[in-house]
């Protein structure tokens, strides 16, 4: 994958980081924080859904789709099996939904959960067409989707402003349906061709059987993973009220900085590592990405902290507490992102039963510490136990990963994380009493960043910048 082809994936999800600076405030001043904690669990939900009726079977795409005889057939295969498991569920569960209205959103609204369930099917299909675009390593086209589906979220939210709409969490959820209808319709759009493909083809039972083999495994991983993010909020809303889960919200809301970068190498790290080991090339190189993440992961924490303070002049008073759990809600996706680039070989040699031991390890202790923080510490007790957590399940895939296939350097490793998420930890409970230092010590801690992984940061500018990549 060349750089074109690598600036062209992140086009997307820069874009949307610099729609989100318009989305995140408009949507701070017009919905309460309340809303704002129950737009969190509908992220929840949706993402939970998407883990279980899923069925792995979008990884199995991508797994096999360099390996297989028919990529049509192997389409067909993955998106009618999971949606069929939807449909069973939408049918056994739409008649209690009032009562599931309640348990979710606090409402008695049966339509939020009925619009919720159009919204997992809407997401699950344009999951499935989006791998068809990533596979063939069409960047924009992905990338055209994301914005999309970002301009017409920021559209409804203006409509609101401008026709001075009454805030109400269903305007808000309208909000999400209408901005993922727009992000299935350019996929379907730019899939057409394999889509018509995939039609013609018959289901192989065999291969079904092959595929469900690889992906049922990660479906419990998937869902102890699910867990393992949603206990914060699960914590925050058994332990506090909907404004912490509000704060909590908002913070990972601006922590969707670094899911950008997450996002990014995710959508072309483990297509372009399965496409080396079928080529049988030199795999030396992963070594040297171990590092080069290493270093921008940091600097982004650091960055974050030492910048946090601007925070306070994009969201409105109530808000005031979001800065300092930024750099610890900072540290779920950027761990994630670094335990991509060590996790290669547990996929590599389909060991993929190990991936529910180390995300029900993680679980465990993301329960342990939020039951013990969240009730004292609301939201920043939710951040510091999801951080710890993390850490936790970036250990266990490193470890699985050198013991089943390569071993990875990883004492450095380890010792700079703690380091720095100590200080997240410390910044997210105490931060509001350090109010002056706290942003001066990460500003140090930047430049101490920079000079520790100069070369690290050097060879990742390279990669980017080399013209003749």
């Amino acid at each position: 994958m060349n750089r074109r082809t690598v600036l062209a994936f992140a086009a997307g999800p820069l874009a949307n980081a610099a729609l989100g600076f318009i989305s995140l405030p408009l949507v701070a001043w017009i919905f309460s924080t309340e809303d704002i904690g129950r737009n969190n669990v509908y992220q929840v939900f949706i993402s939970f859904s998407l883990l279980v009726f899923v069925l792995g079977l979008d990884q199995a795409y991508v797994r096999e789709y360099h390996e297989c005889n028919s990529r049509g057939r192997l389409f067909r295969v993955c998106y009618l099996c999971s949606v069929f498991a939807l449909f069973v569920f939408i049918l056994v569960s739409a008649p209690f939904a009032h009562e599931l209205a309640i348990f979710l959103y606090g409402v008695e609204e049966p339509l939020l959960y009925l619009v919720s369930l159009s919204c997992v099917f809407i997401e699950l299909t344009s999951r499935f067409l989006s791998l068809i675009v990533r596979m063939q390593e069409r960047g924009f086209a992905y990338s055209a989707g994301q914005v999309l589906q970002k301009m017409v979220f920021i559209l409804t939210l203006l409509f609101y402003v401008f026709l001075d709409v009454k805030p109400a969490y269903q305007n808000l959820l309208f909000s999400n349906f209408v901005a993922g209808l727009a992000l299935l319709f350019i996929f379907v759009w730019n899939s057409r061709a394999q889509l018509l493909d995939a039609v013609s083809e018959r289901i192989d039972r065999e291969q079904l059987r092959t595929l469900l083999q690889f992906g049922l495994p990660l479906v419990a991983a998937g869902v102890a993973y699910w867990g393992l993010r949603a206990t914060s909020t699960i914590a925050i809303r058994t332990f506090s009220d909907f404004d912490e889960l509000g704060l909590y919200a908002m913070a990972m809301s601006f922590a969707g900085i670094a899911t950008i970068f997450q996002m990014v190498f995710s959508t072309v790290w483990m297509p372009l590592v399965y496409k080396w080991v079928a080529n049988n090339e030199n795999l030396e190189k992963i070594d040297a990405i171990h590092s080069q993440v290493l270093a921008i992961a940091c600097c982004i924490l650091s960055a974050a902290g030492g910048l946090s303070w601007l925070v306070d002049y994009v969201l409105p008073a109530a808000y005031t507490e979001v800065k300092y759990l930024l750099v610890a809600t900072m540290v779920q996706p950027l761990l994630y992102l670094l335990s991509e680039t060590t996790v290669v070989g547990m996929n590599i040699k389909r060991k993929t039963g190990y991936a529910v031991v180390i995300s029900l390890a993680a679980l465990s202790v993301n329960i342990l510490i939020s039951i013990v923080l969240t009730p004292h510490f609301g939201a920043a007790g939710a951040s510091v136990a999801n951080a710890i957590a993390f850490f936790v399940f970036f250990i266990g895939r490193t470890e699985a990963s050198s013991r089943v296939w390569r071993p990875v350097a990883r004492k450095r490793m380890y010792l700079v994380l703690c380091l720095y998420i100590a200080f997240a930890c410390f910044t997210s409970m105490y931060g509001n009493r350090y109010a002056l230092e706290v942003p001066i010590i990460w500003t140090c801690i930047l430049l101490f960043t920079v000079v520790f992984f100069r070369a690290d940061l050097r060879d990742a500018a390279r990669i980017v910048f080399d013209r003749k990549k």
